[in-house]
Formats: structure tokens, sequence, C-alpha cells
């Protein structure tokens, strides 16, 4: 079965989809392109702000990085402060928090500290197909749906990692014009009546965009 997340070189992009180009020169001139080549094939943006530039051409103020492992992510930290003033508010099991400067506007980014085999691996764990978009400096990844859901601002369950984070999620969406059908909100609830009450980790949120 042909797996729904692709991943295309830029050199892919360039013959097969003119977004992708365009997706990566955005990111790779807003902040890629400057990290060091230690870490450049192992660190991308993903999720919502790259949701953001399919809707707006721009990313707003958040910024979520992700990376392969803990080494690249304490790398992608020292950069960050040296490079763009970056500096952590919150430290949390699940990201480093903080703000930066690039280009002299300000930016939220997160280091999410959950490690990822790569890009493809990382969008596969999301939940909603709008949200399944990742940029590194050298590769494009998309759910193969996630364009036509982002125009017609629709929700669409790609994976349910964490339910209960998703129905809070889902709200927030909802709030910014996105419509959910009967078979989305049924197939959420059916996956948190299946939780043990008992596992506290069922509720513990994760940000991801």
């Amino acid at each position: 079965m042909e797996s729904v997340i692709k991943t295309l070189s830029y050199e892919e992009c360039q013959k097969d989809l003119a977004q992708g180009v365009n997706c990566l020169d955005y990111f790779r001139k807003l902040i890629l392109n400057d990290l060091p080549e230690s870490i450049k094939h192992n660190v991308w943006i993903a999720g919502g702000a790259v949701k953001d530039w399919f809707l707006n051409g721009k990313v707003e103020k958040d910024l979520d990085l992700f990376s392969t492992d803990r080494k690249s992510m304490a790398l992608l930290a020292r950069h960050l402060r040296a490079e763009y003033q970056f500096k952590a508010f919150l430290i949390t099991k699940n990201a480093i928090k903080g703000f930066c400067f690039i280009k002299g506007v300000r930016y939220d980014l997160d280091i999410v500290k959950k490690e990822f085999q790569n890009q493809t691996d990382c969008v596969d764990k999301f939940d909603f197909t709008v949200t399944c978009f990742a940029a590194s400096a050298e590769k494009f990844t998309y759910h193969t749906s996630a364009p036509f859901d982002l125009l017609r601002n629709r929700i669409v369950i790609h994976s349910l990692p964490h339910p209960v984070d998703s129905l809070k999620r889902l709200q927030k969406y909802i709030k910014k014009g996105f419509t959910a059908c009967n078979g989305t909100i049924l197939t959420i609830g059916k996956a948190i009546a299946q939780q043990t009450p008992e596992d506290e980790s069922v509720f513990e949120f994760y940000k991801f965009d």
C-alpha cells in the first residue's frame, strides 16, 4: 500500500511540486540555511508553521523544530542562542520553549524533545492532516491530502497518538473556522473511550503546532 506521507528532495519538488519548492525556499531563507552543517541533515520545521505558510504565505510567530537525536537538539539550542538570541522561558518533558529574533522579528520557538528517525517519521505521528507538513534545508514532507484539506478548512484525522489532546486541539481549529465531520468527532470520541482513566499520561498534552 502506497504511503500517504511523501518526502521529496528539493530537486524532486522542482520537477513535481512547485508549492514544495516555494515552501522550502521560504524556510531556507528564514532560518534553515543558517544551521550548522553538522545538524542540517538532522533538523527540520514541522506542523503549524508550515501549515501557516500554506495558508498565509508566511509564519506569523510560532516555529516548532524537530530533530533525530539529543546531540542535534543541544547543538541547535547553542546555535539559536548564539545567532538569534534564543531565550528559554520554560523547559517541559516535551519541549524547550522560548523565543528568538530572526531578522528583527520575534518568534516563539519550541525545540521538541521527542526524537524521530527522520521527518517522514515525525509527520506520520501528527494527528490532523492539515498539520502534516515538514521542511528541512533539503527535503519537503507532506500528507497527500493535506493541501486539499487546508483549502476546504476541513479537519481530517491522520493518526491519534494522544486522542485527549486531539480533542483539545480540535476546539482551537474550530475557532479558526475549520470544520470536522461527524465521523471525525466520533473517531476521536471512540479513541478517548478506549483510554484507561487511571493512566495519567493519557491526559498529558503535547504541542506540535
